[in-house]
Parts: structure tokens; C-alpha cells; sequence
């Protein structure tokens, strides 16, 4: 899918391939130190990157497995030459109708420009295809704009999750 943002550039929606993994991994990294130091602002990116990159060759798997499962699909924005912004879906293993939306990020430079819901829309297109009936996400509760973009579209909160650190 191509689409004009403000008439200057043509961006593209396409799946992604196996050569746009760094890429992939790049924005996902800025985009997990964004969430992150919301979250938690007294980390430091240092930390972060710390425990990221101790998760590399993980990360580097999933962006693999989901290019090439029947069950995910893995979607860019590419503007010129640049991957600016990554989504995923993944119908659920238990349940063929039911689905969560894994992965949203926009390179903080394309923030703020409707790229996630572009993402989304495409997103939750596969998934009508596919038949899937309840789609899920996981949103850190201070990601505002992600909760947003959700609710834009229908989703509505239905459940909390906790979290307790033990040292």
C-alpha cells in the first residue's frame, strides 16, 4: 500500500523481509528505550541497552520467525529508502480467532504523524482475513500514546496486569 504524507513523500506499507532486520531491530530498540524510560525514568539508557543487548540474538529470532510464519505478519513503513516504523500481529496458537497486536513503533522522528494507525489499519485488515474474531494488545499503562491509538480503534480495557520487581 502507498499513501502520500502531506503530499512530500511517498511512503510505503509493506511486509517485511529477512534484509530489513536490522533495521527492524534499530527502531524496535529506540522505541523499547522510549517505553522504558516512561515507565521507569530514573533508568538509564545505558541500563537499557545493557539488557537489551544481552537480548539480541532473541530479538533477532523473533523478527525472523514472525517474516516467515503463516501465523504473524510483520509490517514496515518505508519512506525513500528508510524503514521509519514496524508493526506485527500474531494469531493466537490456542484460539485461530483470537489474536493480539504485538508490536507497534514509529521512529521518533515520524512520530505524531498517523503512521501507527496506518500500521494498525493494515494490521487489523490481515487479521479480518484470517478470519480472527477479539484482537489483544499489551500497552505499558503510561503509554498514552499507544493507549490512544487503540482506542481509536475500538479496543476497549478489559483487564490489568501487575508487576512486582524482586531483587
Amino acid at each position: 500500500m502507498e499513501f502520500a504524507e502531506r503530499g512530500v513523500y511517498k511512503m510505503k506499507i509493506r511486509k517485511a523481509t529477512l534484509k530489513d532486520i536490522p533495521e527492524l531491530d534499530n527502531i524496535y530498540v529506540r522505541g523499547v528505550i522510549d517505553e522504558v524510560k516512561l515507565q521507569s525514568p530514573k533508568r538509564t539508557k545505558k541500563n537499557i541497552l545493557k539488557e537489551l543487548g544481552k537480548r539480541k540474538k532473541d530479538r533477532i529470532k523473533g523478527f525472523k520467525d514472525s517474516i516467515i510464519s503463516p501465523k504473524k505478519k510483520l509490517i514496515v513503513i518505508k519512506e525513500k529508502e528508510s524503514i521509519i516504523g514496524l508493526g506485527e500481529a500474531e494469531i493466537k496458537d490456542f484460539d485461530k480467532t483470537k489474536a493480539e497486536i504485538t508490536k507497534i513503533y514509529i521512529d521518533k522522528n515520524n512520530r505524531k504523524k498517523g503512521l501507527g494507525s496506518k500500521l494498525m489499519k493494515e494490521l487489523l485488515k490481515w487479521l479480518k482475513k484470517k478470519k480472527v474474531k477479539s484482537v489483544t494488545g499489551g500497552i505499558f499503562i503510561k503509554n498514552e500514546a499507544s493507549i490512544n491509538l487503540c482506542k481509536k480503534f475500538g479496543f476497549k480495557d478489559t483487564a490489568i496486569r501487575v508487576e512486582k520487581r524482586l531483587t
